[in-house]
Order: C-alpha cells, then sequence, then structure tokens
C-alpha cells in the first residue's frame, strides 16, 4: 500500500498543481480540443473501414454486375440478358421464331462459358462465394485451370445479379414491387428453365436425396416469393460444344445450379474456388459417376 502511495503522490502534486494554476487550464482545454479535432480523420477512417468490411461482399459483385436500374421500365441490362438468354434458347428448343444469330448474338455478349451469381446485400455467404470467385480470377491460368485439352484456353468469366440493388434516387419507383420482381415477373422463363435444368445434371444427381430436396426447394423459391429467394445461386452457363457436367443432347445454355459449396471445400477461398473450378469443367461432385 505504501508503494502505491509513493507511486500516486507525483500525479496527485500534478493535478493539484493544474486546480491551483488558473492559467493552466485554458492551455490544456485547447490542448485537448486540438487534440480531438486531429483525431478526427483517424476516427472517421476507422469507422469508414468498418463500413467497408461490412459490404465488402458486394466490391466483387458490383465489377461484374448486371444492373437492375429502369427493371421497371424493361431496360435494365438484367433485362436484356434475359431477353437476349430467351432468344437463344429459343432457338435451342427449336422455336422458328428464333435464329443461329439469336444464340451467338448471346455467347458473343455475355460468353461462351461463364458463372452468373446472384447475390444480396444482406447475404454473408455471398461474402464467401465473391472470395472464391477472385481467387479463381486471379489464379485462373495456374491453380485452376483443371481441364484438358479439350478445354483448354477456356476464359473464365462471372456475372452477377444483386436482387437487392440499392436503386438510389430511383427508389420512390420501387415502393410497391422491388426491382427484381419486376425481372421474375417479366422473365419467368430462365426461372422455370432453371427448375428444370437446375435438376438434371450430374451434380444434382451426385447429391443425398436430403440435399436434392433443398436445393429443388430453393429453385422453387424463385418463383414464389421474391423475399425468401435463397443467395447465393451459382447458375453455370455452357455455350461450349463439349457441355461440362450433363453429358451427349444436353439442350438447355445453363447446366448447373448450386447454393453452397461442399462442406469439405468450404474452408477458405482457396478451397471454394476449387470448388467452383470442378463445377467449370465438371469434375469431382460434378462427374457422371460409374
Amino acid at each position: 500500500m505504501e508503494i502505491l502511495k509513493k507511486i500516486a503522490t507525483p500525479f496527485v502534486a500534478i493535478w493539484r498543481w493544474i486546480k491551483e494554476t488558473a492559467w493552466v487550464q485554458p492551455l490544456l482545454i485547447v490542448g485537448v480540443i486540438f487534440a480531438v479535432i486531429f483525431s478526427i480523420p483517424s476516427i472517421t477512417k476507422g469507422i469508414q473501414d468498418a463500413s467497408k468490411g461490412s459490404s465488402d461482399g458486394l466490391d466483387y459483385y458490383k465489377t461484374v454486375q448486371l444492373s437492375l436500374d429502369n427493371a421497371i421500365n424493361g431496360t435494365s441490362d438484367v433485362d436484356k440478358f434475359f431477353t437476349s438468354y430467351e432468344k437463344a434458347q429459343g432457338y435451342k428448343n427449336g422455336n422458328t421464331k428464333y435464329t443461329k444469330d439469336d444464340l451467338t448474338n448471346f455467347k458473343t455478349t455475355y460468353g461462351e462459358k461463364f458463372f452468373l451469381v446472384f447475390a444480396q446485400s444482406d447475404c454473408e455467404y455471398c461474402e464467401n462465394i465473391s472470395d472464391a470467385l477472385e481467387q479463381l480470377r486471379d489464379n485462373w491460368d495456374t491453380t485452376y485451370n483443371l481441364g484438358d485439352a479439350s478445354q483448354a484456353n477456356q476464359t473464365y468469366k462471372t456475372w452477377s445479379i444483386v436482387c437487392n440493388q440499392d436503386m438510389g434516387d430511383a427508389s420512390d419507383y420501387y415502393t410497391q414491387k422491388k426491382a427484381f420482381e419486376y425481372i421474375l415477373d417479366d422473365h419467368s422463363t430462365f426461372f422455370e428453365d432453371m427448375e428444370t435444368f437446375g435438376t438434371r445434371n450430374t451434380y444434382y444427381t451426385n447429391l443425398t436425396s436430403a440435399n436434392q430436396t433443398t436445393l429443388k426447394g430453393y429453385i422453387d423459391n424463385f418463383l414464389k416469393d421474391v423475399d425468401s429467394i435463397h443467395v447465393p445461386c451459382v447458375v453455370l452457363f455452357d455455350l461450349t460444344d463439349n457441355v461440362s457436367s450433363n453429358g451427349v443432347g444436353w439442350n438447355y445454355l445453363a447446366n448447373t445450379v448450386f447454393f453452397e459449396v461442399g462442406s469439405s471445400y468450404n474452408t477458405n477461398e482457396v478451397t471454394r474456388a476449387q470448388f467452383l473450378a470442378q463445377a467449370w469443367y465438371g469434375l469431382e461432385d460434378f462427374k457422371i459417376k460409374k
């Protein structure tokens, strides 16, 4: 106790001197004010960094985003994508209303092979997928080049749709219906197709019965309730001559749907990217099992 008193004595003396010395007090107040002012940038940066950390999950998606702007008028990027899809898929289905040019235009505009990811800003797992997609992009030609000779030199590509996109100044126009709800109403063809191609591929076949039921339920929700859609939803489109995961005769532009990475791969962005690469090339969980 005596030791503590001895340690505290000089501080007590200093405090007493400050209280009794009038001219020191204003200087201390001014010093505190300046300290606060100079610390504001650091505090602000900390807040911004914290905010950035909470929204980073959409940063990558925004770089590859098909926008919902003007969905109310049917002229958004997403509208254009699904309109082009409907024409290209119509040609694949043998509808004489459409031509090979419709298929070529879709392929030229969006890619011969690509992932389409449905995401939302309030989706924690969307960040895990975006990290994996970035890992895939940055190491595509090295770590994740898993294809055989027939698949060599395929270009990695991803598009995203942020289903609860912030509509900014146009938000007043979407008080009755969400922007993505207009897409579901106007372009149901794709989501109806997804019920078919999403449950007729090798990935779906390789799932357990319980997991098949879960996946099908997630797909069905896209057509039932815009508020209950499950994201992230990853759809693989494959317009190459060697469709990766469905065998001969597959007639859909898209061939695989999944909502989560296999548990054995869900360790970090590296292993999750491995799962995505396997989906791309039709390996492991996406391979026909003999």
